[in-house]
């Protein structure tokens, strides 16, 4: 064969080059890093390193091709060293690979190691002080099975920027040593168990820009030494175990522009903090116990995205300069005292929550029984049909069931997330459970979940709430990892804190029902569960947390009536009924329409929609009687705007204060008893007669005399002169002054008064015998029953 030999050469010369480029850019790992790298290997249970080829040359599993965010896998090195001859190991990114070992000791044998990021594993141990001789830059752990206490030798990492332990099982107290760290920058702590209080050193970290402290037990008030932490950026104090109030040196942070503190513990009241030299994007203050009337400069925020101040005690109304606050993703301002009109600007605010009122309730007949299979279709489990829950759901959202006796109101977004917003979860494993259909799906909401049961007869029932937890899998990786920690209340009164279904259960996709005993008394049932910043929310990813259930199913304590008399209305009864009723409804929208009564929406219902407060509005007093008696709720149903409704709260509290029954609906003769009664004691007579005579002295008379005030200027003759609802609930809380309503009477108003006395005397009896006006005894004198552990623990 005959050969070009100038090809040949070229051929020879081309191939010399690609040789010396090869050597000259052949920097290779040295050996002692080598040998460290697989003993890091087998500490960490990392099998697929391949160390037939150089670590540092990014071939094999060394570094993927491809990298999914939450799933790096790299080991990066520098080979800039003695003119690119040598490699040093400068970041280690095992992300979500599940590793079941331990951390490794020997990160101190990498001498150059800036990053070490294994988060989302299975990795178990303790935190190993030897790291605290490396040089490291960025330590993150999150999502692991750690134990132990932050060891103190991490503050001699004098480099370090960012220290990432959150979604663990560390606990002890923060080492003092944390202060000495002058180059920190991240700070996330949330997700363990640590206690005592933050140590007073840490007021040196003046360089941290993100620090996060929630979902701990740590003890004491929030230091004031927060202060100092001036180019923090983002702070997050939910479900930590600090007590309130908030400390007034937040305002002194000019830099944050994220911040959230939530479910502060004590009584200690807050007032709202100054924060209008700040661009922030998220501010909640959810559930601080904050006090007082919204500034109005949060009007002026306009970079702010998302507003949670739920849960709170704040009052008066809502600023009418909020205009820049339309622009806002999200606001909540659920479970306050606001009042007043609501401003033009939020009818065009879409995510406005809670965003609807329940409604009117027109009940043909009583139920007594309630059956919902929370995010799941219409099932028969035994003789109970399970009605479905198929609503999307959203961030504000109220969903009333149709034709059914049941509604449900969501609160909140999530947060930080990695995957959209969700309501509804179904079930992607196989499930331990016997009526597995009720829990393939469940109903989810970031902060407060609250199903409401209507028309149910009142008495005594057992709510049985059923739960699964089914987002978390039951295996050995970091999906198993997470912690679901959320309250309940039934009927407004916390009966279980810091629910977690995994461990009540006894495992993951392992179903509990939890019972409890309500008392219906208005025909409501309200069933919530609220995530007070407890668990973790980052596992197995971001915007996992907040309460979960499968079902409910609520039975009656007692035999329904119409299972006692063996019988049950005819079908003919029924359809009469039906019919009379409907004849009713349209007389009364009639008169309605013609009175102008319909149409345009009230103020108070726009307010209702905006705060998320139920239709069933109670106005609730106490104190009023004394020997550990009180005043009992005036359940007023219905929007309480116009005088008419007002004029009846007059009657209702007169009959109270008379011993009589608080029903509004009074024979026609008797209400105008207490109305003369009480337009004669407006010309003149002694308040105090208006008391029933059986209390003796065993009341505080100031109290009494307030309470019968209102009472006379709500039942007054003048319909504009009776206040409005809003006046009322002031002059009783004692915040503006009420005025006098007498005047001078005549002799004839005097012989009124005085036939008046003696019919007043006749309806008394005496002490002894029992009182049998309406349908109750003179014995109930309703003694305190606070159904709200949730208000008595915020005072």
């Amino acid at each position: 064969m005959r050969v070009s030999y100038p090809r040949f050469f070229l051929f020879l010369l081309l191939l010399a080059v690609f040789c010396f480029d090869s050597l000259a850019s052949g920097a290779t790992l040295s050996q002692d890093e080598v040998e460290a790298l697989k003993d890091i290997a087998t500490t960490l249970g990392k099998k697929d390193w391949d160390f037939s080829v150089d670590p540092c040359s990014g071939e094999r599993n060394w570094t993927s091709t491809v990298q999914v965010k939450g799933s790096e896998n790299e080991l990066r090195c520098n080979c800039s060293y003695n003119n690119d001859t040598v490699c040093h190991v400068t970041n280690i990114i095992l992300k979500a690979q599940n590793l079941p070992g331990t951390l490794p000791q020997d990160l101190f044998r990498l001498p150059f190691i800036q990053e070490f990021d294994v988060s989302r594993n299975y990795l178990n141990g303790t935190i190993p002080k030897e790291w605290g001789t490396t040089k490291l830059l960025n330590i993150s752990l999150l999502g692991n099975r750690l134990t132990g206490s932050i060891p103190k030798e991490i503050a001699n990492i004098s480099t370090l920027q960012s220290l990432v332990v959150e979604a663990n099982q560390l606990f002890g107290e923060l080492p003092l040593e944390l202060g000495n760290l002058p180059q920190i920058q991240r700070l996330l702590l949330s997700s363990n168990n640590f206690t005592g209080k933050l140590p007073e050193t840490l007021n040196k970290l003046t360089t941290l820009q993100d620090i996060r402290l929630g979902d701990n037990q740590f003890s004491g008030k929030i230091p004031d030494f927060i202060q100092s932490w001036t180019s923090l950026q983002k702070l997050v104090i939910q479900g930590s175990g600090f007590d309130g109030p908030l400390p007034s040196g937040i305002s002194l942070l000019k830099n944050l522009t994220d911040l959230r503190i939530s479910d502060l513990n004590g009584s200690e009241q807050s007032t709202f903090p100054q924060l209008n030299n700040m661009s922030l994007k998220y501010l909640i203050l959810r559930n601080c116990n904050i006090n007082g009337t919204l500034p109005t400069y949060l009007g002026t925020m306009t970079t702010l995205k998302n507003l949670d101040l739920s849960f709170n005690k704040l009052t008066g109304p809502i600023p009418s300069n909020y205009e820049a606050l339309r622009k806002v993703d999200y606001i909540y301002l659920t479970g306050n005292l606001l009042d007043g009109e609501v401003p033009a600007w939020t009818d065009k605010a879409d995510n406005v929550g809670a965003a609807a009122c329940l409604g009117s309730n027109v009940c043909q007949k009583s139920s007594y029984s309630l059956h919902i299979n929370c995010g799941g279709k219409m099932i028969t489990e035994g003789k109970s049909t399970y009605d479905d829950d198929l609503d999307n759901g959203g961030p504000a959202r109220f969903h009333r069931s149709g034709s059914k006796n049941w509604a449900f109101i969501t609160t909140g977004n999530f947060m930080d997330k990695d995957a959209g917003d969700y309501s509804i979860w179904q079930n992607k494993s196989s499930l331990s459970v016997d009526n597995a259909d009720l829990y393939m799906d469940a109903r989810v909401s970031p902060t407060s979940l609250t199903y409401y049961g209507f028309c149910l007869g009142n008495g005594n029932y057992t709510v049985n709430l059923h739960f699964a937890e089914i987002m978390f899998i039951n295996d050995q990786t970091f999906n198993s990892l997470g912690r679901r920690v959320f309250d309940i209340y039934i009927q407004g009164e916390l009966v279980q804190k810091d629910f977690n279904i995994v461990e009540e259960a006894g495992g993951i996709g392992k179903a509990i029902i939890k019972n409890f005993t309500a008392v219906v008394s208005n025909n409501t049932l309200e069933i919530r569960l609220y995530w007070a910043g407890k668990g973790t929310t980052s596992l197995p990813f971001r915007s996992v947390y907040g309460p979960l259930i499968s079902a409910i199913s609520v039975e009656p304590n007692f035999t329904p009536p119409s299972e006692e008399n063996g019988s049950s209305i005819s079908a003919g009864a029924v359809a009469g009924i039906v019919v009379a009723v409907a004849i009713v409804i349209i007389i009364v929208l009639g008169i309605l329409w013609w009175k102008g009564c319909l149409g345009k929406k009230s103020s108070l219902e726009k307010v209702c929609a905006l705060i998320g407060v139920s239709y069933y509005w109670t106005f609730k007093t106490t104190g009023f009687l004394a020997n550990g008696y009180m005043a009992p709720e005036y359940a007023m149903h219905g929007y309480l705007t116009d005088k008419a409704d007002v004029y009846s709260f007059g009657i209702v509290v007169l009959e109270i204060i008379n011993g009589r029954n608080n029903t509004i609906h009074r024979p026609k003769e008797q209400s105008f008893s207490i109305l003369e009664w009480a337009n004669l004691l407006k010309e003149k007579g002694d308040l105090m007669d208006l008391v029933d005579r059986r209390l003796g002295t065993n009341f505080n008379k100031e109290e009494v005399l307030v309470l019968i005030r209102v009472a006379l200027l709500c039942t007054n003759v003048t319909t504009q002169l009776r206040p409005s609802m809003s006046a009322v609930v002031s002059m009783l809380e004692g915040r503006t002054v009420v005025e006098e309503v007498f005047s001078e009477a005549n002799d004839e108003e005097e012989k009124k008064m005085e036939k008046m006395r003696l019919y007043y005397q006749e309806l008394s009896i005496s002490k002894d015998e029992p009182w049998t006006s309406s349908s109750t005894s003179a014995a109930d004198l309703y003694p305190v029953n606070i159904d709200s552990s949730y208000l008595q623990k915020r005072g």
